[in-house]
């Protein structure tokens, strides 16, 4: 556990025997994440360069609460210091749940957007899907900029650094696998794969990926699996339809759209609670 505190151009953590400060012009992006069990959210936050722990660097950070817990803030400016610094998006005093204080003040201190989920939803109706990353069992979150996974190591992958994505084990027979697996190739040469994914959400996910112009091999469309090495523009259009809003942005934290963030930082996890 990690006591916070947050100053005007820094954030502090301190925990045990080690403390870490945060420059908020080292922050690239914010998330706000709900776990599917309802009763936790995560917020995340991407750092570069990365925070690190003896040998070890830390992209992301990741805040975990409770979804009801709530947090009583009194901030040390007066009020018309808070007027003239921040337009009125801070009060001197206020309480709120935690997740939500947590991601206000990140959001105002650095002036940028909260992302949380946008239109994907899984076989389950979650914002997210169960599977492995370098063996570890996780939370993969497909956003409507880029994939976040959750917990070990938490790691962002943008879209637009994705040369294309292949589908392993999704091209057998329905009946003789249970799961499929998801392989990231990066433009940069790297890959990530994302394992044990249940066949129920095959579609789900595959719907949603295509929808965002990314090169798909090793798929399979309604229903028939292909060993064609890439799907025909088509097929995709039988299984899509029109999809005007298929590049809109993430839904904002409380207010307008996510701003799109230009920079790339790939890592795991420092998590917090």
């Amino acid at each position: 556990r990690y006591n916070v505190e947050f100053s005007t151009k820094f954030l502090k953590m301190y925990g045990g025997t080690n403390q870490f400060k945060i420059q908020y012009s080292n922050i690239t992006r914010l998330f706000n994440l709900p776990r599917p069990d309802g009763r936790h959210n995560d917020v995340v936050v991407s750092v570069s360069p990365p925070l690190r722990s003896g040998h070890t660097p830390y992209s992301n950070i990741v805040f975990h609460f409770p979804h009801d817990s709530e947090t009583e803030a009194k901030i040390n400016m007066s009020e018309e210091e808070l007027l003239e610094k921040y337009d009125g998006k801070l009060e001197k005093e206020f309480k709120e749940p935690t997740h939500r204080l947590v991601s206000r003040m990140f959001k105002v201190l650095t002036n940028q957007s909260i992302v949380v989920p946008g239109r994907f939803e899984s076989a389950n109706n979650e914002k997210c899907i169960r599977c492995s990353l370098k063996a570890n069992d996780g939370l993969l979150y497909p956003l409507e900029k880029g994939f976040v996974f959750l917990h070990k190591p938490a790691t962002y992958i943008a879209y637009r650094d994705i040369e294309k994505l292949g589908f392993d084990r999704a091209e057998t027979a329905a009946v003789s696998t249970r799961n499929f697996d998801i392989e990231v190739f990066l433009k940069s040469g790297g890959t990530q794969k994302f394992q044990n994914i249940h066949k129920p959400e095959y579609s789900k996910i595959f719907n949603f990926l295509s929808a965002k112009n990314i090169r798909i091999e090793g798929a399979r469309v309604s229903g028939d699996f292909s060993s064609r090495s890439r799907v025909s523009e088509a097929e995709l259009q039988e299984v899509l339809g029109d999809d005007d809003d298929s590049d809109s942005d993430d839904e904002d934290f409380g207010e307008g759209d996510m701003q799109e963030d230009d920079s790339d930082d790939y890592g795991s996890e420092l998590e917090r609670s």
